[in-house]
């Protein structure tokens, strides 16, 4: 019998919070790269029925969980989008760079992270599967669809490369849905 261990295969070495300082008052990396293998969503220990997302990137060091807090999810959510519709592919394993550009003060006087994601679609690592076990999915635009009768094929949605613990909610696919709704 071959033993085989299942449920901390997404479980990053180390966690990473970019930019600004620790409680402690040292300075974060203000910039993360490496080959990106999606996000990792769970339920907030401290804000129940909220999830908290962890990137996850491929490093020299290991598997960094990169925390994201509200704009990060934002943009790493807007980065996915733009990259799968330019690329027709998913990101995962796609050397990915996040870079926090500094601080931008909010009309209620607090202040918020800025960042910039960048993705390198020629430098690829394949060995990568995406967390779910699915492979990347190529996009159909909808004019590529040939409707048969009345019956109208749907177009693959793109979904993202997402592991779910504990019942969250992927929130690209929830805005993916939303969008497909209109």
């Amino acid at each position: 019998m071959a033993l085989k261990e299942y449920g901390t295969q997404n479980k990053p070495d180390y966690y990473v919070t970019i930019g600004g300082f620790t409680k402690a008052g040292q300075k974060n990396p203000d910039k993360i790269e490496g080959y990106y293998k999606g996000r990792t969503e769970y339920p907030d220990q401290f804000n129940p029925g909220k999830t908290k997302t962890t990137f996850m990137i491929k490093t020299q060091k290991g598997i960094a969980g990169v925390t994201g807090n509200a704009n990060l999810i934002n943009v790493m959510t807007r980065a996915e989008t733009q990259y799968a519709a330019e690329n027709q592919t998913l990101p995962a394993g796609t050397w990915v760079q996040i870079d926090c550009t500094g601080l931008t003060k909010l009309k209620s006087g607090n202040t918020m992270k800025t960042f910039v994601v960048h993705f390198d679609n020629e430098n690829v690592d394949g060995s990568l599967a995406l967390p779910t076990g699915a492979t990347n999915t190529v996009l159909v635009a909808d004019d590529e669809v040939e409707e048969d009768d009345d019956t109208a094929e749907e177009t693959p949605v793109y979904v993202a490369p997402v592991v779910k613990r504990g019942g969250g909610i992927s929130k690209v696919q929830e805005l993916l849905n939303r969008n497909k709704n209109k």
